[in-house]
Parts: C-alpha cells; structure tokens; sequence
C-alpha cells in the first residue's frame, strides 16, 4: 500500500496541484492539505483511492512508467504487475 510520501511524489508525478488531487481523491482541498502535510491521518481508503487514480492515469496514458519517480515506483510496479496478472488469469492464461 502507498504511503503518506508516496502520496506526495505521486501528486508531483501527475503534475496536479494539492487542490486536484483533492478532487481527483474526492476529498476537500482542505482534507487534502491536511492528509498531505501529516496533520490529518493517511488511512487505507485514502491510499486506495490513490492508487486508483494512479492507474487511472497510468491506463489512459497520461502517466507512464518512466514518468513516475523512483518513489512512487514499488508501489505502481507491484499494481502493475498484480494487473497484468489478472488479465491473464480472466484471459484464461
């Protein structure tokens, strides 16, 4: 699972400003800032929600495995990797 940094380096990675990932998140700018600067508690579906939005960008090309830093990086190759896998197995492979 993604951690508080992580978050961080992925919101810098897509080029968003704290204010659209808040609303990519679904969260308030506020509630963003908050979890962002370690004031507010990253909890689970926080980090999951995160993650979604990383394959999201990930799936619709607007990120792509050399555009992400080394930080955000464990994380998004194990999803990655944990897709691929799926796909195969739903593919019958």
């Amino acid at each position: 699972m993604m951690t508080l940094e992580e978050l961080a380096h992925l919101r810098r990675d897509l080029k968003l400003t704290q204010e659209q990932m808040a609303e990519e998140l679904g969260l308030s700018r506020r509630a963003y800032i908050d979890i962002e600067s370690g004031t507010a508690a990253f909890r689970k579906p926080h980090a999951l929600a995160a993650e979604r939005v990383a394959l999201s960008y990930l799936a619709n090309g607007k990120l792509t495995t050399d555009s992400y830093s080394v930080m955000a990086g464990d994380w998004l190759i194990r999803l990655v990797a944990e897709g691929k896998a799926a796909s195969v197995r739903l593919a019958g492979g």
